[in-house]
C-alpha cells in the first residue's frame, strides 16, 4: 500500500512540475509573441514618420531651390544679401603669415 501511495506522490509531483512547466513556457511564448508583435508596430510607425520626413524635406528642398532661382541683381538685397567686395582665401600655412602680417 506504501508502494502505490509513494507512487501517487510521485506522479503527481511529476503532474505539478509539468503544469508549471506549461504555464512558465506559455507565458514565454506570449511575451515573446507580444514583443514581435509590438516591435513590427514600432518599426512601421517609424518607416511612416522618416517617410513623413523624407517628404517634408523634399517640400523644403523645393521652396528654397523656388527662392534661390526667384533671387536676382536687382533684388538680392531684400533677401539680406549684400555684395562682398575683396575676397581672401588662405591656402597654405606662407599664405596665412602673408595674409596675418597684411592685418
Amino acid at each position: 500500500m506504501k508502494k502505490k501511495s509513494k507512487t501517487k506522490q510521485i506522479l503527481k509531483r511529476c503532474l505539478f512540475a509539468c503544469g508549471v512547466f506549461s504555464v512558465v513556457l506559455f507565458s514565454c511564448y506570449s511575451y515573446a509573441l507580444a514583443k514581435t508583435t509590438s516591435s513590427g508596430s514600432t518599426i512601421r510607425e517609424k518607416m511612416r514618420e522618416k517617410q513623413d520626413l523624407e517628404t517634408e524635406i523634399v517640400d523644403l528642398e523645393m521652396q528654397y531651390f523656388e527662392i534661390i532661382n526667384a533671387i536676382d541683381q536687382d533684388n538680392f538685397t531684400a533677401y539680406g544679401l549684400q555684395k562682398v567686395a575683396a575676397v581672401d582665401y588662405v591656402t597654405s600655412e606662407t599664405e596665412q603669415a602673408q595674409f596675418a602680417a597684411r592685418f
